[in-house]
């Protein structure tokens, strides 16, 4: 599912990147990704290590498409769970830091 929203994404390489959709897949491998300005659009893949059972989980993040990646990202679904109303994530891709976060 993708919801369009707005946010920002930071690390030393995409430094302060305007989101304006957030994606979930909950779907075979879970992920959660960030899109917005310039094409931009970064996946982070992992484990959902928390559940509320209803609409809110957590992700050990264990790599993106960008390479090795680990952080934790947490996100909440609107009440008829086919739309994103919250994703927040941290880590590191690398050697790098990185967050974002994004909200409808």
């Amino acid at each position: 599912m993708d919801t369009s929203g707005r946010g920002t994404f930071n690390s030393r390489l995409a430094a302060n990147v305007k989101i304006t959709r957030g994606w979930v897949d909950s779907t075979g491998r879970p992920s959660v990704s960030l899109s917005g300005s310039g094409n931009f659009r970064v996946t982070f893949y992992g484990v959902v290590d928390r559940s509320d059972g209803n609409r809110e989980f957590s992700l050990r993040i264990t790599g993106s498409d960008r390479g090795a990646a680990d952080g934790s990202a947490q996100v909440r679904l609107n009440r008829d769970r086919n739309e994103v109303e919250m994703i927040n994530l941290s880590g590191r891709m690398g050697r790098d830091n990185f967050n974002g976060n994004f909200s409808r």
